[in-house]
């Protein structure tokens, strides 16, 4: 049984360190960046891809209190 994981993060530091602590479970992790996703990009890549690593360089936006 093969399982798939994503992860996000607010910066590159994050997905990269993520993404390396899960390479002993997974044969290949994807880093990709938020505005760089698309289904053409990850289709091909998600035969022998498994885990996937988004940032979002959204650590220095401001939270909206409500």
């Amino acid at each position: 049984m093969f399982q798939k994981i994503s992860i996000a993060a607010d910066d590159l530091t994050g997905a990269a360190d993520t993404g390396v602590q899960i390479c002993p479970h997974f044969d290949d992790v994807l880093l990709v960046v938020h505005n760089r996703i698309s289904y053409e990009v990850i289709e091909p890549v998600s035969a022998s891809c498994h885990a996937l690593a988004v940032y979002t360089n959204s650590r220095a936006l401001l939270s909206k209190k409500t």
